[in-house]
């Protein structure tokens, strides 16, 4: 049987779903959270070494019982096969790659002269002032901005475009009319910047390959081709493949109502909750943002979370089938991984957010996602580089 309870803390709606075996065993939620994007809101919350976070509320959170085994009749899940596959990944793939690990990596060239370029990132001081009058939220001292991400109202990242390090120079602009604040909207401004700083792209030479690669590349014609084949890799989700095979060959699912209810208010539950930072109410949230009845977004989530707990439940068969364990050095290593991956910096951090039960949970699913895909013959990947459309647009950088 299986039984799990969990604290909760109220501070941090998503909470709810990282405690809870829907979400922690990989399933999404019907608002398309991630566990990745729970995790670090909750990593947010985790008292450090000194502080201490005072919890509001607490409540019991208890998944329903259920035996997997009553629940699931596995069909074939080891020795699954993958077909070959053919993805595009362009010049243009590869490029934007390795600029954003530059970029999460700050591994960009500081000028301290010379003048700002569309691309640059600008360290500015600067003061906005309508009609002469300095006005809130238009000062700021030490700013990164990059030129050309469009961040700040037309017109002042354009301005910057040629200034130099060191020189100040006036800005006029035009708030949109259409502005978030309408106290602005439409209003002439000037804005007083001096660049402080530069931080440019650096040349994609050999130098760069090595950094990037922590020496293991040279040559980065090289490195590119290691980062061209990673985006292939990438492209291919594995794990989610094979799962959904096993889901399709099973002889029998069957879901206990009792679970799929729990999960289908539990998710409700948290839309309401995060919807209300808003000022919102789920109901105003479906029928304005949505444009649908609370009925219909009901039967959406109850579709969502009925396809999660399929696969959920039949990873949890395999890992009863398989008799996966985790031991205490496994537990250990792969609760330190999880920790680092979401941004909880220690084992212990993670544990006190989620619960010791929900940790060794996640590491048996990993484990027996490890078994399936081990175990497939998995068809090779063919990369073609014609140019066709980004085959990274739309990623997550």
């Amino acid at each position: 049987m299986r039984k799990k309870t969990g604290s909760m803390k109220l501070v941090t709606v998503s909470a709810m779903l990282a405690i809870s075996a829907c979400l922690f065993t990989g399933m999404a939620c019907a608002e398309e959270e991630t566990d990745e994007a729970v995790f670090e809101e909750l990593a947010e919350n985790v008292p450090g070494e000194t502080e201490q976070v005072e919890e509001e509320t607490e409540a019991a959170i208890t998944i329903p019982e259920y035996d997997v085994s009553e629940c699931v009749e596995l069909g074939e899940y080891l020795g699954l096969s993958l077909d070959p596959i053919e993805v595009t990944v362009t010049d243009v793939d590869v490029d934007m790659t390795i600029e954003n690990t530059v970029k999460s990596r700050n591994l960009y060239d500081e000028l301290t002269e010379g003048t700002v370029e569309n691309g640059d990132i600008a360290n500015i001081d600067y003061e906005g002032k309508i009609d002469d009058v300095a006005f809130e939220g238009g000062t700021a001292e030490g700013y990164d901005l990059e030129i050309g991400s469009g961040s700040f109202i037309p017109g002042f990242e354009e301005g910057l475009v040629g200034v130099s390090v060191g020189e100040t120079t006036d800005l006029d602009v035009t708030f949109p009319e259409d502005y978030g604040n309408a106290e602005y909207a439409g209003k002439a401004a000037v804005f007083t910047v001096t660049v402080n700083s530069i931080k440019r792209m650096p040349a994609m030479d050999d130098e760069l390959a090595k950094k990037l690669s922590d020496g293991e590349y040279t040559a980065m014609a090289e490195y590119r081709e290691a980062v061209r084949e990673d985006i292939a890799g990438q492209m291919r989700d594995e794990e989610s493949e094979l799962v959904d095979k096993i889901v399709a060959g099973c002889e029998r699912i069957e879901i206990p109502s009792d679970l799929l209810d729990f999960y289908v208010e539990d998710n409700l539950r948290y839309a309401e909750q995060m919807y209300s930072y808003y000022g919102l109410s789920l109901e105003d949230a479906v029928t304005g943002y949505y444009g649908m009845s609370m009925e219909d977004y009901t039967a959406q989530v109850r579709q969502s979370v009925q396809e999660n707990l399929e696969k959920q439940l039949v990873v949890e068969a395999v890992i009863e089938k398989e008799g996966i364990v985790i031991d205490d050095d496994e537990f250990a290593a792969g609760a330190q991984e999880l920790a680092e991956k979401y941004g909880y910096g220690t084992a212990d951090a993670l544990i006190a957010a989620v619960g010791e039960d929900a940790v060794r949970d996640r590491i048996a699913y990993e484990k027996a996602l490890a078994l399936i895909v081990e175990s497939a013959d998995i068809g090779e990947i063919s990369i073609l580089t014609g140019e066709t459309e980004s085959a990274t647009e739309g990623m997550t950088e």
